[in-house]
């Protein structure tokens, strides 16, 4: 029998923040549903849970209000589906911080203003309707599509919460964003001051993760799709996933896929933004590491390269002169410096964003896919033991049955030989891209 961790279940308790690629996680979660539903005939009641968090909570609930009246009126919530919505933590307090044009998508801007002055739901509120949920559902499955804050406040509280209950989840990003942020070298005058702030940051950082390995093991079976290989390439685009981006471009802008459409759009600006933003920062630092080896004239020819335009490949000029930059902070600092690493890292992103056109993370939607066996034929199973090196998470040898990570990959590959070769990962994501909308295709 193919492998099908939804069809085991009756109940679902999504962890969302509603960036694009859970809605189209949630596209391919509802149609399979109806494939279950049309062609095997089940007549299972589900229920489905959205905890929607991070941001500004109240407002995606509202967002998440209009999907699901979008995914009714399209056929793909039934009468055999409930839903419930369950207002998550919130991360943006301010009215225009963050995400300045989210909600767009589904919601006008006056809707959108009465949203973000409306109060958030306290902690203590919080966590006592998750726990409620999941107390009254049997054959629960825990889909985590963001950082696992609420699921980590939860099991502080009821360490055997989850005991009878079945985690699914994207990996690593989503537990190292609970981590303590590093300190930055730059803000201390003192040396000693520096010192001190890494030495508890240490001390934190290794809290934070015994919470994460705690949390993991504490559920029945824990499935977790690693988000490498959405993260090493410049996301899923147009460039590599031509036909998926093709029918979600042609989508009427009132349906589901044009709905996903624009918040992408609007999504993309908002991420090019913050890469812009997040430049200074960076070459700050690297400007203090190196102690005037790098001139003031070296990190304006990249801020003034850089700019935020949608859709648009950059003009050659401007890459040259972003890379000339570069590669002098490169013999300043060295090749394997963390700081030019960085850097790098961040300028490459920016750049492929800019070029790619249409694009997101490819996680979430993987994750699905492999939770319904969609991607049987190019998944590797592997059993791994999850080790916290630092900031990142590391995967090393097999430890147990337990803990599965779906490695997406073509067949026949391994996840080594995939991480050698970026080209090779772009044929992931479009052989990826293409069962997903396979999924899609079955129902809308």
């Amino acid at each position: 029998m193919p492998f099908d961790l939804i069809k085991e279940h009756e109940s679902y308790l999504f962890c969302t923040d509603l960036e694009p690629d859970d809605i189209q996680a949630q596209l391919q979660f509802f149609a399979h549903l109806q494939l279950l539903h049309s062609i095997e005939k089940e007549t299972v009641k589900r229920t489905v849970g959205f905890v929607v968090g991070e941001g500004h909570a109240p407002l995606k609930c509202m967002r998440q209000e209009r999907l699901i009246a979008q995914y009714k009126a399209e056929g793909l919530i039934n009468n055999n589906i409930n839903s419930l919505i369950i207002e998550g933590y919130s991360t943006d307090f301010g009215p225009q911080q963050g995400f300045v044009k989210e909600g767009l998508e589904v919601l006008t801007q006056a809707e959108i203003n009465q949203a973000r002055a409306s109060s958030r739901t306290n902690g203590e509120t919080i966590n006592k309707t998750i726990f409620e949920f999941i107390s009254t559902h049997k054959k629960l499955l825990v889909v985590s599509l963001k950082p696992v804050v609420e699921l980590l406040q939860l099991h502080a509280q009821c360490p055997t919460i989850f005991a009878q209950s079945v985690f699914a989840g994207t990996g690593s990003f989503n537990f190292r964003a609970t981590f303590p942020k590093k300190p930055f070298k730059a803000k201390y005058k003192e040396a000693w001051l520096y010192e001190t702030a890494v030495q508890q940051y240490n001390i934190n950082l290794e809290k934070a993760q015994k919470k994460i390995i705690t949390l993991i093991y504490s559920f029945k079976e824990t499935y977790i799709y690693e988000t490498f290989t959405a993260t090493r390439i410049a996301s899923t685009s147009e460039l590599n996933a031509a036909d998926f981006f093709t029918r979600v471009k042609a989508a009427p802008r009132t349906s589901a896929l044009g709905i996903l459409k624009v918040h992408i759009e609007n999504w993309n600006e908002h991420l090019l933004g913050q890469k812009k933003a997040d430049l200074p920062l960076t070459l700050q630092e690297i400007s203090y590491i190196a102690k005037g080896k790098i001139t003031e004239s070296d990190i304006q020819i990249i801020l003034d390269n850089v700019y935020v335009k949608s859709y648009k490949t950059l003009a050659t000029e401007a890459i040259q002169n972003i890379y000339s930059a570069l590669d002098k902070i490169k013999n300043t600092l060295g090749p394997n410096e963390s700081m030019y690493v960085r850097l790098k890292r961040l300028v490459t992103k920016w750049k492929n964003m800019t070029e790619a056109g249409l694009q997101f993370v490819n996680a979430d939607p993987g994750l699905i896919a492999a939770m319904t066996g969609a991607c049987e034929e190019a998944l590797e199973w592997k059993a791994v033991k999850l080790a916290f090196n630092g900031e990142h998470t590391t995967l090393i040898e097999p430890f147990s049955i337990k803990t599965l990570i779906f490695s997406y990959a073509p067949k026949g590959l391994s996840v080594e030989e995939i991480q050698k070769d970026d080209s090779l990962l772009k044929v992931a994501s479009k052989q990826h891209f293409e069962l997903a909308l396979q999924a899609i295709n079955r129902k809308l």
